[in-house]
């Protein structure tokens, strides 16, 4: 009978379970075909189980700060996305699709974007978005239609120039015709924060703790996240 050996670089994972108190009574399986990395560290937050099966609200946490026009976005390791996973600031914002990921660098993993988002600070999370939402056409008696124009914009007006990012038909808008912005929602609503980091296998089940009620720290989270995950303190 053969023996396979599986070997995994040991690594600093971040540890952020001060306190568990309440979990989900037997644990949970997680879905990994939809993970970009190969390890699922402690506190990453997890979804209401679909069909028996929970995934990763995946949150990317920036390493440094990007400016408004960046579509290049320099986030820490342990993410999870993956190419086409669209990404988005917070709930409620532009979203748009990562088009491409470079994990060359030791420290940090640079994400290529579609679109830019805006200004990105130093240590501000973005999450998965279910789709790509902006700017898109839209009929003048639509809520919150703007006129775009090529200058001076007024109230109820927008520059063409800052447009973006731009869903409708065709490269960009008309001058004097009408856009309205269409906000996103993150793709999985979020539970539970996992409770033991563990090595990511394709083709394979992860099972692991999942804590409803906790106290964390230092798992930096968007705004979003933090307010539903209703039994987690972070500090």
């Amino acid at each position: 009978m053969s023996m396979t050996v599986k070997r995994r670089k040991d690594v600093r994972t971040p540890k952020v379970l001060m306190h568990k108190v309440a979990d989900i009574r037997g644990g949970v399986s997680v879905n990994v075909s939809e993970l970009g990395d190969d390890f699922l560290p402690e506190g990453a937050v997890l979804s209401a189980p679909v069909s028996g099966v929970c995934h990763v609200v995946k949150v990317a946490v920036a390493y440094e700060a990007a400016a408004a026009d960046a579509t290049s976005l320099k986030v820490k390791k342990y993410h999870q996305f993956k190419v086409n996973d669209v990404i988005t600031l917070d709930a409620g914002g532009a979203s748009v699709k990562i088009t491409a990921i470079d994990k060359s660098n030791a420290s940090y993993d640079t994400l290529t974007i579609a679109e830019a988002l805006g200004a990105v600070a130093l240590g501000v999370a973005l999450v998965e978005a279910g789709e790509e939402y902006g700017y898109y056409a839209c009929e003048s008696t639509d809520e919150g239609a703007l006129k775009v124009v090529t200058s001076d914009a007024a109230d109820g007006q927008i520059l063409k120039a800052s447009v973006t990012p731009w869903r409708g038909e065709g490269s960009s808008p008309n001058a004097n015709t009408y856009v309205v912005y269409k906000t996103s929602s993150l793709k999985y609503a979020p539970l539970a924060v996992n409770g033991t980091g563990k090595p990511v296998r394709q083709g394979e089940n992860l099972d692991t703790d999942a804590w409803l009620v906790a106290v964390t720290k230092g798992n930096t989270l968007p705004a979003s996240v933090a307010a539903a995950l209703k039994g987690v303190i972070n500090y």
